[in-house]
């Protein structure tokens, strides 16, 4: 890094910048590192909710088809609750679409996000739709489970 220039992420890192920004954030029962988050509810359940974001540059393989990139996008965020002991009840997409990205092309990404998150029992809840440079698929997946369960 050349003198007198300001860090940026590249220079130290996500965990390092994770660790810059941990005082911001509500984290009462997941640490923070966690992609996953929980917050209590009136019921004494715990709400647990998962986002992760998906970039064809950098998470899409070479011959995955757009079936398969709706589907793995689920399948990132389900997981993360899934792993905590958690069933997910429901589904939220944001998708950035490139404007020259052919309608079946964008229209089969998002029936694999239904396909997906069916086959996990959870609703697809629809989202929000946007254009971006490349296509960028984020889910938020959500579940609840009793406090004692998670803890």
């Amino acid at each position: 890094m050349k003198e007198g220039k300001k860090p940026s992420l590249k220079d130290i890192g996500e965990k390092q910048f994770l660790s810059k920004i941990s005082q911001y954030v509500d984290t009462p029962f997941i640490d923070f590192n966690d992609d996953a988050s929980a917050i209590e509810l009136p019921s004494g359940e715990l709400l647990v909710i998962n986002i992760d974001m998906l970039v064809r540059g950098t998470d899409v393989l070479p011959g995955m088809s757009s079936l398969q990139i709706g589907r793995k996008a689920v399948t990132m965020a389900v997981s993360d609750i899934i792993a905590k002991g958690v069933t997910p009840i429901g589904c939220l997409a944001s998708v950035g679409f490139p404007p020259d990205i052919a309608i079946d092309e964008a229209k089969t990404i998002i029936q694999g996000i239904k396909e997906q998150c069916s086959s996990y029992e959870c609703l697809f809840l629809g989202g929000d739709l946007n254009e971006s440079k490349e296509t960028i698929v984020d889910i938020v997946a959500f579940g609840t489970c009793g406090k004692i369960n998670f803890i």
